[in-house]
């Protein structure tokens, strides 16, 4: 999606990327970082049938919570400025 504000056209996520100084969500050692959605998913579909409905719903709550998370560092910056 591009959006004209201010004279740009820049992608809106761009633009916000821009004004977070630094990543608000700090990588936990412990684990991997997955390539993409879709290893997510391939982890989730070699569940037990009965299991991948929790391992879903964890994956979705973990990315709005990531979600959410940039929304109030964009916000907190958007109040500071």
């Amino acid at each position: 999606m591009v959006a004209e504000v201010e004279g740009s056209t820049a992608p809106i996520a761009e633009r916000h990327f821009r004004m977070i100084d630094s990543n608000p969500l700090p990588k936990q050692a412990l684990f991997a970082t997955p390539a993409d959605f879709k290893q997510i998913e391939a982890m989730i579909e070699g569940m037990p049938r009965a299991q991948r409905g929790i391992g879903y719903t964890i994956a979705a709550m973990t990315w709005n919570y990531a979600s959410q998370v940039i929304d109030t560092e964009i916000s907190k910056k958007k109040e500071s400025n």
